[in-house]
């Protein structure tokens, strides 16, 4: 994988780092306590575009156009896909342009479902994203094999994972142990999922995909904020939360062979994100209702970080309520599961399987004590728990046409 074109940390003038770990190590080299770390994604790209007009080009035409470059690049093509409803508008624009893609890789914990039973998974709001498999991603995957035969599903049941974490008390695909913070976001207060683990060491280990593999993600939908100390300006910002897997790759737990490819976040495609919030602004601009979900969930997630919480802010799941708006494909009526505002899924799953709910939080505070105790000399703190935005982008003001 080519590291350099997912973005890269800098502090001061420093060199760039491809993980935020190495980025923070230097800091420790060189005194550099009160450094500040800076992500950039695409800068040399970004910059050049005039945010402010909307592109006059439609949004499916757009997806058409990167999906085609990506069949173009590479001889394997994967997407990873969950049923939700980034990576179903990927998959139906692949479909429905006749642009085919060799392999679909999806992860599912069909085996614990069965075991719990599904009444109980679904009468728990923290667990019930594990159904999504059943209602959500099968009858898009049914609909794969009779327009593309040729595709290859791959199923993996991420269950297997969950059952020896039960029997050793190891908890490895949680990625405790050595590889403390394997898959993560952050440095720590997301504990990686296992189905992270999973893809890795099926794509590293078992899948034997050719040289010119693009392994396709669904990152990600816009990052919007409404700046109201200038004049209600709408600004979007990049994450590192796309650098996710480069980390695996440093590391060496993904192939070099594999490159990933953010379907919507890329620098080979740079008008999709700007189309996309100029539709976002313009529903904004036409609809109060929505206008006032969008402020409030942004006035919540903020303070929902400020005070250091875990998991999603309730709020949060306002954003997919874009999902109507980026996404033409997008069936409303597809069963889409909360996201988990308290607890990872994964770690309720072992703690309900294994029948232990202490380990839980033994295992949080000992990566957090191991990275205040590697890092205690930086001043801020936030720079190993919280995710981290490039700069802004000025998409223009916010109009609110239904005042008139």
């Amino acid at each position: 994988m080519k590291i350099s074109k997912h973005g890269y940390y800098t502090y001061d003038n420093s060199k760039p780092f491809y993980t935020r770990e190495t980025a923070l190590d230097d800091m420790l080299v060189t005194q550099s306590y009160d450094s500040k770390l800076k992500f950039h994604f695409y800068d040399d790209i970004f910059d050049k575009i005039d945010w402010s007009i909307e592109p006059d080009i439609d949004i499916g035409t757009l997806y058409k156009i990167r999906a085609q470059q990506l069949r173009d690049k590479y001889d394997y093509l994967i997407l990873s896909f969950s049923g939700g409803s980034d990576s179903t508008q990927i998959l139906n624009t692949f479909l429905k342009n006749n642009i085919f893609i060799d392999e679909i890789q999806i992860h599912h914990y069909e085996k614990a479902v069965n075991k719990l039973g599904e009444d109980f998974v679904a009468n728990d709001t923290e667990l019930l994203e594990f159904l999504e498999y059943r209602y959500a991603a099968l009858p898009m995957l049914e609909k794969v094999k009779q327009i593309s035969p040729k595709t290859k599903i791959s199923s993996l049941d991420t269950s297997d994972y969950a059952h020896t974490d039960v029997e050793t008390k190891k908890f490895d695909s949680l990625g405790i142990n050595d590889n403390i913070h394997q898959g993560t976001h952050r440095l720590y207060v997301s504990v990686p999922r296992m189905a992270g683990f999973y893809l890795t060491h099926y794509n590293q280990n078992i899948n034997e995909a050719p040289k010119r593999t693009g392994f396709i993600r669904g990152y990600e939908k816009p990052i919007l904020g409404i700046n109201f100390s200038n004049v209600k300006e709408l600004v979007f910002t990049f994450t590192d939360f796309v650098m996710r897997d480069v980390t695996k790759t440093v590391k060496g737990q993904i192939s070099d062979e594999y490159e990933i490819e953010n379907f919507f976040w890329s620098g080979d495609a740079p008008l999709i994100p700007v189309k996309q919030s100029h539709m976002i602004k313009k529903v904004l601009e036409s609809n109060e209702t929505f206008y006032n979900t969008f402020c409030f969930r942004q006035l919540d997630y903020m303070n929902h970080f400020k005070l250091g919480k875990n998991g999603y802010p309730k709020s949060f799941t306002t954003e997919r309520i874009y999902s109507k708006i980026i996404y033409p494909d997008w069936n409303e009526g597809v069963f889409v599961a909360p996201k988990p505002t308290t607890v990872n899924p994964d770690i309720k799953l072992i703690e309900i399987l294994s029948g232990d709910k202490t380990f839980t939080n033994e295992i949080i505070k000992e990566v957090k004590q191991h990275y205040h105790n590697k890092y205690k000399l930086i001043n801020d703190k936030k720079q190993f728990e919280q995710l981290i935005f490039t700069k802004k982008y000025t998409l223009g003001k916010v109009t609110e046409q239904w005042l008139n």
